[in-house]
């Protein structure tokens, strides 16, 4: 069992790699969307603290509001692109290692994939925004 653990980290971090070089390659007028979609809400939020600084509350709350909306597109657009790679690199693995081990492995690959990604979260929290 700790083989397929061991194993299976070291294709999380395989199909996370591979999965963040090919995406852009793969989803390339979609990251070019996205690209300007991020300079867009940059730009919004620079006239956000403008507004803020100018005391115009109503302005303020309407592109907050605009913001978050395309803030939640530019989000789950990343998270479709990414993961719809990933979990097909993944996919791959889950295969073999069901042929081998002639038993279904999947609850233990996408336990190890939440872990992962939960530590990876953690990590960032605690040892890179708290810098």
């Amino acid at each position: 069992m700790i083989e397929l653990v061991l194993s299976t980290v070291l294709a999380v971090v395989i199909a996370e790699r591979l999965s963040d070089r090919i995406t852009p390659k793969l989803f390339k007028s979609q990251m070019e969307e996205l690209m300007q979609e991020e300079m867009k809400l940059v730009e919004m939020n620079e006239i956000a603290m403008i507004a803020i600084a100018v005391g115009d509350k109503e302005a303020y709350l309407g592109l907050q509001s605009e913001m978050s909306d395309l803030y939640g597109r530019i989000f789950f657009g990343k998270i479709a692109m990414f993961s719809s790679v990933f979990f097909g690199l993944l996919s791959a693995y889950i295969l073999l290692v069901i042929h081998i081990f002639h038993r279904s492995v999947v609850t233990v690959v996408l336990a190890v994939v939440m872990l992962y990604y939960t530590i990876k979260a953690i990590y960032y929290y605690f040892f890179v925004l708290l810098r």
